[in-house]
């Protein structure tokens, strides 16, 4: 939605959105149209509910009042991907038990898969697909490490982390998700950025092992 940008001019509140005022008329004189009116754009999602999130101003921009495009705006933003529930990847640690030994690699891997939603933006219906493409993972020894897997079960080694000192361990994933969006049955447009989504900590305990010389009891 666009709407001149002047004050009060809010598709949040019950009243006209439309009102003109000096500041809008002026603001753009230096532009190639002098008698371009600033507008403020607006955009708000539509869930498949019918429920919608309130309008959020995402920009301004100087057009003649016969090039608004009416109050639909069929752009969706890096603001509405990160808007949607984009799920939390599985995180997986073996041995299962959650113990593991100092200088042995520790087998960590996240599960993930692409997520698909439908929603309605001012009106349009709009199809995402968002996939994930980067797995980071802080190990609670100050050290992360960032993959473009999400790893495997063992013997896949390929995400696994060795701890070099005995210690409980909050270990962390940080997935990050790319996607494309589709207007109307239009084409696949990529989504302006990424949205990052934590998963819940899981703790490892490392512990060390010594070796000791024992008597043989048969001597």
């Amino acid at each position: 939605m666009f709407v001149p940008a002047c004050a009060g001019n809010d598709p949040n509140a019950n009243a006209s959105s439309n009102g003109l005022c000096q500041a809008a008329l002026l603001w753009c004189t230096e532009t190639a149209d002098s008698t371009d009116i600033l507008y403020w754009r607006y955009t708000a999602v539509r869930s498949p509910d019918g429920s919608q999130t309130p309008w959020v101003q995402s920009g301004a921009v100087c057009l003649q009042p016969g090039e608004v495009p009416g109050t639909a705006v069929p752009a969706f933003t890096l603001a509405d991907f990160r808007r949607l529930p984009l799920p939390k990847a599985g995180v997986n640690v073996q041995p299962a038990s959650g113990r593991t030994l100092v200088s042995v690699p520790t087998n960590l891997y996240a599960t993930s898969r692409p997520a698909t939603f439908r929603v309605t933006l001012l009106g349009t219906p709009v199809l995402v697909r968002a996939r994930p493409t980067a797995w980071t993972w802080t190990y609670g020894d100050g050290s992360s490490r960032t993959f473009s897997t999400p790893g495997a079960p063992y013997p896949d080694l390929g995400t696994a982390h060795t701890w070099t000192a005995p210690g409980r361990r909050t270990v962390t994933l940080t997935t990050t998700w790319s996607g494309t969006y589709s207007v109307a049955g239009g084409p696949a447009l990529p989504v302006d950025g990424t949205a990052s989504v934590v998963s819940p900590s899981v703790e490892v305990v490392v512990v060390e092992t010594r070796a000791e010389l024992v008597a043989d009891p048969r001597e």
